[in-house]
């Protein structure tokens, strides 16, 4: 029985190491938004943070409206295009995307869209990862803290700035 045991711990290893793993994403991204990604043809969602929606607006601290969705596009552009983005992926398709957490010249772009004050941490999934970057840039009133803002998710369910 023992000869059994080992050896099939010997086949279950090894199919392990030669099962084909899912290759990580790297490579020069397009971005489509303050938190999505395509590297070769992949969408790739960062993970953990949830940025304004591309057609999201926001309200500076006298009241007026500015494109807070698209201002999160051009920041994360600034920081991934035309350089190498490394991602790790942490769950592939269970929300409609694969997810990762990605890096351009080893920045991690979600805590860098966190500390910027363009995306925030999205607790339901990061259990608070970027807590620390938010509450320095809600601290500062950097990007979306500067004003007035619906939550990307609550933006998303209809809800908007009156």
């Amino acid at each position: 029985m023992l000869a059994f045991n080992r050896l099939a711990l010997i086949v279950f290893t090894a199919a392990l190491i030669a099962a084909p793993g899912r290759a990580e994403p790297i490579g020069r991204a397009t971005v489509i938004d303050g938190d999505t990604l395509e590297i070769d043809g992949e969408t790739i969602g960062l993970w953990g943070i949830d940025a304004p929606e591309l057609e999201q607006s926001c309200r500076e601290p006298n009241g007026a409206p500015w494109p807070c969705g698209r201002h999160a596009k051009q920041l994360l552009s600034r920081l991934a295009e035309g350089r190498m983005v490394v991602c790790r992926v942490l769950s592939d398709g269970q929300f409609r995307m694969t997810r990762a957490r990605c890096s351009a010249d080893n920045r991690d772009l979600g805590w860098a869209m966190v500390a910027f004050g363009f995306a925030l941490d999205d607790m339901r999934y990061s259990s608070g990862a970027y807590g620390s970057p938010q509450r320095q840039s809600a601290n500062v009133q950097a990007g979306i803290w500067s004003g007035t803002f619906v939550t990307p998710w609550e933006w998303r369910n209809g809800k908007r700035l009156d």
